[in-house]
This record gives structure tokens, C-alpha cells and sequence, in this order.
């Protein structure tokens, strides 16, 4: 069994603390980008299937 001091367990805890908020900061990016990457290959594939019925090449 490992004996730490009550003054490195609260600064172990204020660093797991500060890691998990940057963690759970760094997911919500992940999901913004994800959404923003959905938005943009829907735009494309729009384009795609409606330049396929139209014949062409519309610019």
C-alpha cells in the first residue's frame, strides 16, 4: 500500500481535475468538428447527386 501526503494527493487531484476539464474541452471540439465535416460532405453529396439530374456541370 502506498502512503502519499494529503498535500500531494490534493495536488494530484487539482492536476486530474485540470486534465479531465481539458479532455472533456478537447471531445466538445471533436463533436463541433464532426458536425461542421457532416454539414459540408451533405453540401457535396447535394452537389453531386443534383449535377448527376441535371445532365452537367452546374458552376
Amino acid at each position: 500500500m502506498t502512503v502519499i501526503s494529503i498535500n500531494q494527493a490534493k495536488q494530484q487531484r487539482e492536476r486530474d481535475e485540470e486534465r479531465l476539464k481539458l479532455v472533456i474541452d478537447m471531445r466538445e471540439q471533436c463533436r463541433k468538428t464532426l458536425r461542421e465535416l457532416r454539414t459540408i460532405e451533405a453540401e457535396i453529396v447535394n452537389r453531386l447527386v443534383g449535377n448527376e439530374r441535371g445532365g452537367g456541370d452546374a458552376a
